[in-house]
């Protein structure tokens, strides 16, 4: 698990534009059912950027597209999520009931 957050590291040059924390936001949600408010934006923006920089992609709209096209990955995307979650609720994660499900629905597999 230590390889998620391996790689080049964050640059501070991954910034996300608001409708990209927005699309990000809504897919925590859909998967985990917790909400993350506007104040979190940079918050998104740390703990993304390595795994955007692992993935040699540029911007958070290219990770959204990454996640479409690739819904398997490596099955890591599920345990950055719930690093990312434990993270940010730190001991108020306790007070969660979370739930991570992740389902390959590609044929190709």
């Amino acid at each position: 698990m230590s390889k998620l957050f391996s790689g080049k590291g964050f640059s501070g040059n991954i910034k996300n534009t608001q409708n990209e924390f927005l699309k990000l936001r809504d897919i925590i949600y859909e998967l985990s059912g917790i909400y993350l408010q506007d104040n979190r934006r940079s918050l998104v923006e740390n703990k993304f950027a390595p795994r955007l920089s692992e993935l040699e992609l540029k911007s958070c709209s290219e990770y959204v597209d990454y996640l479409q096209k690739h819904p398997k990955g490596k099955t890591e995307e599920p345990y950055t999520l719930a690093i990312i979650l434990h993270e940010a609720l730190k001991d108020d994660i306790r007070k969660w009931r979370i739930k991570i499900t992740a389902n390959d629905i590609s044929t190709n597999v």
